[in-house]
């Protein structure tokens, strides 16, 4: 009788916990989320467009080293930081659903075309707000410990992140 509640209840935990569409569990979004991560796929209106970025070619470690969410650790945790090669950014996570993120521009260092302020050979295009806007909104469709696709609310861009 107590194997059979412990079965009930492990099931109603794993059934009634809610998931990114394509994987991973929304509880384990901030764990996942924490840690270096390899740029996979950068796709704009369904166009592989990874190495187009600029630096995917002349940056070293430009996709290994692509993204970084610091370690957080303790309290409520809505709000990371998000490091991208000369780019940081403030990233909020809707705490309710937790299959939505905001990216918001911290970096100052660019102007509106992408260029260093200081080095105007350095232009980069901004692959988590790629419309320059002060904030650019993701959908999470997937989020486990290896893998983090998003994709955006209101443009067709994809972005697909390993470690």
């Amino acid at each position: 009788m107590k194997n059979g509640l412990l079965l009930f209840a492990c099931l109603v935990l794993l059934t009634t916990c809610k998931k990114y569409h394509d994987g991973g569990y929304h509880f384990n979004a901030f764990k996942h989320l924490e840690g270096q991560w390899k740029l996979k796929l950068y796709e704009v209106d369904g166009i592989d467009s990874t190495l187009l970025t600029q630096g995917a070619t002349t940056i070293p470690d430009y996709l290994e080293k692509f993204a970084d969410f610091p370690m957080v650790h303790s309290g409520k945790r809505r709000q990371m930081k998000l490091y991208n090669h000369y780019r940081y950014y403030e990233v909020y996570i809707n705490n309710n659903e937790r299959d939505a993120i905001s990216v918001y521009k911290s970096s100052d260092r660019f102007d509106s075309l992408g260029c260093l302020s200081n080095n105007s050979q350095m232009c980069q295009r901004d692959v988590f707000n790629p419309t320059n806007e002060k904030t650019f909104n993701w959908k999470i469709d997937k989020l486990t410990k290896e893998e983090l696709i998003l994709v955006s609310q209101s443009y067709h861009y994809k972005l697909i992140l390993v470690k």
